[in-house]
């Protein structure tokens, strides 16, 4: 079984890395290569053309890792995986060949469903491998996942770089075989694993899933202003850095944010597998509260408009509590949920969080933006004070499926070996 944990651990987090490199080059590298004139090996698209192009991107970004979820859910993990993944190279494969209008509006297709499908069914995959009484490493896998989607973000400006001094063309076949690489990866991961039992699966026997389900629910939206509060700071301490758009101290500055990132993905996650190894009991929510209670922090500088240095503090505040609270919270519904429901709940979880990444762009800028985030701040210090002094038993309110097979009642969001 450790061998088998210890896979899952390490194989997912690199498939999601691989993914996650073309996931977040494909917007800036397709719209340079649309705009460039057919000459220089580009498509020649219009402006107005590629407005639409990325209006549609984005609504692709929004609605597809729903319908990821809804099929890891009716199929399991491994179909909708490896099917998406296919889908990125083919339609990466496409555009490095192609300067077809109705291809690229077909290999976009292709991309924006593959991406969708992928991701949900990867966070279920490891929800399905590390359930019971191994809810600590999903946790931390989760954590581990988030980081490898920062590294890829952290590698974006390298891939940019390199395509436009190669050619986006050759870009988009590095990425191609990035995602071909990836759908290996997680072929051989697959045939690896088997599924657990529906009884080891199942987060308790004979018991009612209703609390859960709405328990995950309600925690999801009871999230959601905090996150877009966290959001909004990010993009507000961003644009009070010093330096001027396109300088070295901002592209210095873009990179700082993934790589707090991934120091705090490092530091949580080792953190949570200590945890495991010592049998020591950890509240899930206890540690939100805590990442609430950072993100909160971030909001005051903006809000007072301080000084430069508490800017650039609260930024990295900001980067420090971002994974303590999107992945812990879709481990939070995984280890609650059996994993068909913890499928569906995590499709709608990431379709949730890329709408507010979105929409958080659109309202920086507008007259109530600090209200707003003023708001957001006020409801995240409160559920982090919440979380983190009654934790176990607002755990057990929202998720407590009742006893075990025993009588005894069993705390869910203790995570425990």
């Amino acid at each position: 079984m450790n061998s088998r944990r210890n896979l899952v651990l390490l194989a997912i987090p690199v498939i999601i890395l691989l993914e996650r490199i073309g996931y977040f080059a494909t917007r800036p590298m397709l719209v340079s290569l649309a705009l460039q004139d057919v000459e220089t090996g580009g498509m020649g698209m219009s402006g107005d053309r590629v407005s639409t192009l990325v209006s549609a991107m984005v609504l692709f970004r929004l609605g597809t890792p729903f319908v990821g979820g809804a099929f890891a859910a009716m199929l399991g993990p491994r179909i909708p995986l490896i099917s998406g993944l296919m889908m990125c190279s083919v339609g990466q494969i496409i555009i490095a060949r192609t300067s077809s209008a109705g291809m690229v509006t077909l290999a976009f297709i292709l991309i924006g469903l593959g991406q969708g499908l992928s991701l949900p069914a990867l966070y279920t995959l490891l929800a399905e491998e590390l359930r019971g009484p191994q809810e600590v490493l999903c946790s931390a896998a989760f954590i581990l996942g988030y980081g490898a989607m920062n590294v890829g973000a952290l590698l974006l400006p390298t891939m940019v770089d390199f395509s436009r001094a190669s050619g986006f063309r050759l870009g988009f076949a590095v990425m191609a075989g990035l995602s071909l690489t990836a759908t290996v990866l997680a072929v051989a991961l697959t045939l690896r694993l088997r599924r657990l039992p529906a009884s080891e699966a199942a987060p308790s026997q004979g018991t009612s899933l209703a609390r859960p389900f709405f328990g995950s629910l309600t925690l999801m939206f009871l999230l959601a202003l905090p996150y877009l509060g966290t959001l909004l700071s990010q993009i507000l301490l961003f644009k009070a850095l010093p330096g001027e758009p396109g300088s070295e101290e901002l592209r210095a500055a873009y990179a700082l944010n993934p790589t707090l990132v991934i120091a705090s993905v490092a530091l949580t996650a080792s953190g949570l597998i200590w945890a495991f190894r010592r049998q020591h009991p950890i509240t899930v929510l206890l540690v939100l509260g805590v990442g609430l209670l950072l993100g909160a922090l971030t909001a005051l500088p903006p809000l007072w408009n301080a000084q430069a240095s508490l800017m650039v503090l609260a930024y990295c505040c900001g980067a420090v509590a971002e994974p303590l609270l999107i992945p812990l919270a879709g481990a939070r519904f995984s280890t609650a949920l059996s994993p068909r429901m913890a499928a569906l709940m995590l499709g709608l979880w990431f379709t949730l969080t890329n709408f507010l990444a979105d929409v958080s762009t659109y309202l920086v800028g507008s007259s109530w933006t600090l209200p707003l985030m003023a708001l957001c701040a006020l409801v995240a210090a409160t559920l982090g004070v919440a979380f983190t002094l009654f934790g176990r038993r607002l755990d057990g309110l929202l998720f407590s499926p009742g006893a075990t097979q025993n009588g005894s009642p069993r705390d869910n969001g203790q995570l425990h070996a």
